[in-house]
């Protein structure tokens, strides 16, 4: 049995368009456990595989920042857009340039991959998007699914085999004490009991997706969560101030890393 802490790392999208494609490789690949899988370019062929098979719901990750002059255009170019609730534009009046904040997923659905042409980097006038791979439990993943203006990716019980992964993760809960023996205990048995019982199922020719059934819920899990900044914000509000209702201590503590991230990459960013 391992016990770690819980991490939260914000991943800063690439540039260019092979960027965005690699965006979404990680997310894809966080499901499967199969980042050992990623080459310089494998990323290309994984979203050609995500498109084939309609698992549009990766392609979300990849976010697709877009600028263009408002009078060179035809009027439905912006509206679409504004209108749009996967979308986010922002005008500047005084010289007719429009800021396009999306993801792949929409111009894929909507047959908008044309408006690749108009591709830019992020600039001040754009609404961001962020990107977080998350390691936390079980228990923690299903209250950040509860967020559901985010797009999610998550290490799948179903088809990651921890048999093979060798020995089980856990997350340390915030409560968890090393100097109490009767802590340690609790989780070294817990190990041993999950480690005997998810193996023996496994043995016997039983799938990952039946034998996860015995994964108790400080199980280690990653997740892929990506939103606007607005959407971080509020997430914030309710997970670290607590506006809604007191949040569970280790939330507030994941909540706290992402507080912190956000506000590193926010002094990092040239403005």
């Amino acid at each position: 049995m391992k016990l770690i802490n819980q991490k939260a790392e914000l991943l800063i999208q690439p540039k260019g368009l092979n960027g965005l494609e690699k965006q979404i490789e990680i997310a894809a690949r966080t499901c499967y456990k199969s980042e050992d899988k990623i080459t310089e370019d494998s990323a290309k062929d994984m979203l050609g595989k995500l498109v084939n098979s309609k698992h549009y719901s990766m392609l979300e990750h990849g976010t697709v920042y877009l600028k263009f002059d408002q009078n060179k255009v035809p009027d439905t170019m912006v509206s679409k857009y504004y209108l749009n609730p996967y979308s986010r534009a922002k005008f500047r009046d005084e010289s007719g340039m429009a800021y396009i904040t999306t993801n792949y997923r929409v111009l894929k659905e909507h047959g908008w991959t044309k408006d690749l042409q108009y591709w830019c980097e992020p600039t001040n006038n754009h609404v961001k998007r962020y990107t977080f791979r998350l390691t936390t439990s079980i228990s923690i993943v299903r209250e950040l699914l509860r967020h559901r203006v985010f797009s999610f990716a998550n290490e799948s019980t179903r088809y990651v085999d921890y048999r093979k992964r060798g020995e089980i993760v856990f997350i340390k809960p915030t409560w968890y004490n090393e100097k109490l023996p009767a802590h340690e205990t609790a989780f070294s048995a817990l190990g041993e009991v999950v480690k005997t019982y998810y193996n023996g199922l496994r043995m016997i020719g039983e799938p990952a997706q039946f034998a996860r059934e015995v994964l108790p819920l400080c199980t280690k899990s990653e997740l892929i969560m990506t939103g606007f900044e607005d959407d971080w914000g509020d997430f914030l509000d309710k997970r670290l101030k607590g506006t809604t209702g007191k949040p569970h201590p280790d939330m507030v503590e994941l909540a706290t890393m992402i507080f912190t991230e956000l506000n590193i990459n926010k002094s990092n960013t040239a403005v």
